[in-house]
């Protein structure tokens, strides 16, 4: 790898690591570039774990100071959730090493990655069908679901962190956001930490089964882990409505973009 590489890499960390912290998305980015790069599409999943714990570390510590995590009732919701969703990621890195041992398990894994644009890109089209459905329904009251069942969605989470990671941001957000009565900076927190969990286990995993590039990986570290802790401190002074301005308008954005790529 070459300082032109490095550099281009730590620049792309740091805004992948702002955009994640505030929405989500820049897996999208980062991931393909490694492919461009000269790096096989499974290694490059594994690569880019480290910079996502060490973005995440940086965000919870950001977070942390601005006191979002002095209520109780809040650190008791990210004890169950991450309860659910750190054995998941476990079964998701094992799921990525069989990939990475499959002889077609780079081709398999940029099919899957098309896979999920495609959704990436149909997800704002549902979200709009869904509230004119709510508008017209004469019943607008609805029942929390059970525990066994947020517990269930948690795990699915995981193992889709553990495995692919790319776009979990938006998702995650969305979980949150449908469960529980949070305000955006609240639930930037809560993702920052699973992710960064759930991103830990995989790596270790990653670590020990797959070839990390962890000259690549060092360069998204370090922009990456800058970029965490300025989104953080930009989740907890933005307004509201401004937060969920960036999150909507990130998520058209990247459906749009990303969707083109898959049928480029």
């Amino acid at each position: 790898m070459n300082l032109l590489e490095f550099a281009l890499l730590a620049a792309t960390g740091l805004f992948c690591g702002v955009i994640n912290t505030l929405a989500g998305g820049g897996s999208l980015i980062a991931v393909p570039l490694l492919i461009f790069l000269g790096i096989p599409p499974t290694v490059a999943n594994a690569t880019n774990r480290p910079a996502l714990v060490a973005q995440n570390i940086a965000a919870v510590a950001g977070f942390w100071r601005g006191g979002i995590f002095a209520d109780a009732e809040f650190r008791r919701q990210l004890v169950f959730i991450g309860m659910m969703a750190l054995p998941g990621a476990a079964l998701g890195a094992a799921m990525g090493y069989l990939l990475h041992s499959d002889v077609r398990g780079d081709e398999v894994f940029q099919a899957l990655i098309a896979c999920i644009l495609v959704v990436v890109a149909l997800r704002p089209l549902w979200q709009g069908f869904r509230a004119v459905r709510r508008r017209s329904a004469a019943i607008s009251s609805q029942t929390d679901s059970p525990a066994w069942l947020r517990g269930l969605l948690f795990f699915a989470l995981g193992v889709y962190m553990g495995f692919i990671q790319a776009g979990i941001g938006f998702v995650f957000m969305a979980v949150l956001s449908s469960r529980l009565a949070w305000p955006i900076a609240r639930i930037n927190a809560a993702k920052v930490t699973i992710v960064g969990a759930c991103n830990l286990v995989a790596m270790v995993i990653y670590a020990l089964t797959i070839s990390i590039n962890w000259k690549a990986a060092g360069a998204l570290v370090l922009g990456q882990t800058l970029g965490g802790y300025l989104g953080s401190r930009i989740s907890l002074g933005a307004a509201e409505i401004v937060l969920k301005r960036i999150y909507v308008g990130l998520l058209l954005a990247f459906a749009l973009a990303l969707v083109a790529r898959a049928f480029s």
